[in-house]
């Protein structure tokens, strides 16, 4: 077998776009009624560097599970990129494009949630709507990245620290009125 059929795998191999790992990373826990939580949509390096001029990322939720407050951008995006999101009810259009690439590992946005109080245990995921989602490089080229989600779980609701005094006041009203009605009889 001639030596060039062996080296050319290798070289295409080695020739092959890498491919960055967009993620969302955040609180895995959290609570019915919970105001304000952030998830950041991050860029990491596979490992075969990072080269991104612009993305359509597209973030799912369950609406029943977190009402969108809102987005912002994230430390990766300098003064001449742009950031924008679009929140579509069921999942958040997040667009970036950057005049002179992003070639480093770091946050890209941030997305605020509040939980909603009738959340249905246990849980949920943010994940990225793949089939819509985009990424291009510096020179405009289509990129695939590898996307991580995150399963987040949902506890119940904590009871106000008032509603938690009642209780006991409540079983001390009851002992002094049948106190009270035994004394008399």
């Amino acid at each position: 077998m001639p030596l060039f059929l062996l080296v050319l795998p290798l070289a295409l191999w080695g020739s092959a776009q890498a491919a960055p790992i967009l993620s969302i990373a955040g609180p895995t826990t959290v609570t019915q009624g919970q105001s304000n939580v952030v998830y950041d949509i991050d860029v990491a390096d596979d490992g075969g560097g990072i080269d991104i001029g612009g993305a359509d990322l597209y973030v799912t939720y369950d609406p029943s599970v977190f009402a969108y407050v809102s987005a912002a951008a994230g430390s990766l995006i300098g003064g001449v990129d742009t950031f924008s999101a679009n929140d579509l009810g069921t999942e958040i259009n997040l667009s970036v494009a950057s005049l002179f690439g992003i070639s480093s590992a770091g946050n890209l946005g941030q997305i605020t949630f509040d939980v909603l109080s009738d959340a249905p245990l246990p849980g949920t995921s943010l994940t990225f709507d793949t089939g819509q989602s985009s990424l291009l490089d510096s020179g405009f080229q289509p990129v695939v990245p590898d996307y991580a989600g995150l399963d987040v779980a949902v506890t119940g609701a904590v009871p106000a620290p008032g509603a938690a005094l009642l209780l006991p006041l409540g079983l001390l009203a009851m002992r002094a009125a049948r106190m009270k009605a035994v004394g008399q009889s």
